[in-house]
């Protein structure tokens, strides 16, 4: 876990924002319940488009997958999950039915509307709900199939969203190994094969090899108190982020690292916990 001032006038624990990782995903406490998500305004880019501001991938075909997770983030369901359902239901659609058309017209476009996020959430609910129950005995009556066009009619809206809730394990696409905050309210995580992610509640930064880093496998993350220096971790030794750059100094404990034990200022100390899977051996105290 770790914790960062927020702008709240208070003088408890209220002015601090209170962050935790889990093995796959990040949260943040809101004061009432743990969100592992944050909302974007759209404004007049497109979903892709805030995508690869976000998460710094340019690629098409990663942009479309990670499309996906925030679409079935958002509308609760996924598509192939999706894509089943509505086959299905135009598998059990009558012959006679005096609206197969328009029905089957809506569950075409069902799909593009599930991908814009223009989806209406509590009426595309009721349509799940409503398709649930009808469908439990693979049949469809005519007043069934009303029921689906009615409930469906209304959760298809031709109005593009003007905001998202992005979740928060779409930028890292990886497993998360650690946590920690500085002085400056900013927030690092550290992933398994993916980099060191920072939050300065202005966006997200990723650090691999290219920015300094020796190894993109993150295995621990600490602070010197009142100080910016990040010390990472990772399975090829122990460097710091001094606020420009990553620094590798006269100090330095090679290999696996598991765990940054102790981090003290005032001794100028930093013990780095070594538990090397391969070796089965511990590693001792560095100075700084």
């Amino acid at each position: 876990m770790a914790l960062t001032r927020n702008d709240i006038p208070d003088n408890n624990y209220r002015e601090y924002d209170v962050w935790g990782i889990t093995a796959i995903d990040l949260y943040k406490w809101d004061g009432v319940s743990w969100k592992n998500w944050d909302n974007y305004n759209l404004g007049a880019q497109t979903l892709k488009d805030l995508l690869k501001q976000i998460t710094g991938i340019q690629a098409e075909e990663k942009i479309l997958e990670i499309r996906d997770q925030v679409a079935t983030f958002n509308n609760g369901i996924n598509r192939e999950d999706l894509k089943s359902l509505t086959e299905r239901i135009k598998t059990f659609i009558l012959e006679d039915y005096q609206h197969k058309l328009e029905l089957t017209s809506n569950l075409d476009q069902l799909m593009e509307t599930w991908e814009k996020l223009s989806l209406v959430k509590n009426n595309f609910l009721e349509f799940l709900q409503v398709s649930k129950q009808v469908l439990a005995d693979s049949q469809l009556t005519k007043i069934e199939s009303d029921k689906i066009l009615f409930a469906l009619e209304k959760s298809i809206s031709k109005t593009p969203p003007t905001e998202v809730n992005i979740p928060y394990h779409i930028l890292f696409q990886d497993s998360l190994t650690s946590l920690v905050s500085d002085d400056k309210n900013t927030i690092w995580v550290g992933t398994a094969q993916n980099g060191l992610y920072r939050y300065d509640k202005t966006g997200w930064k990723r650090y691999g090899k290219n920015e300094g880093l020796q190894s993109e496998q993150i295995t621990a993350l600490g602070t010197l108190p009142e100080e910016s220096h990040i010390w990472i971790a990772t399975d090829m030794g122990l460097q710091k982020f001094d606020g420009k750059g990553f620094v590798i100094s006269d100090f330095l404990i090679d290999g696996y690292q598991s765990t940054l034990a102790a981090l003290s200022k005032k001794h100028e100390m930093v013990c780095a916990l070594t538990i090397d899977p391969r070796e089965q051996s511990m590693s001792s105290i560095g100075r700084l």
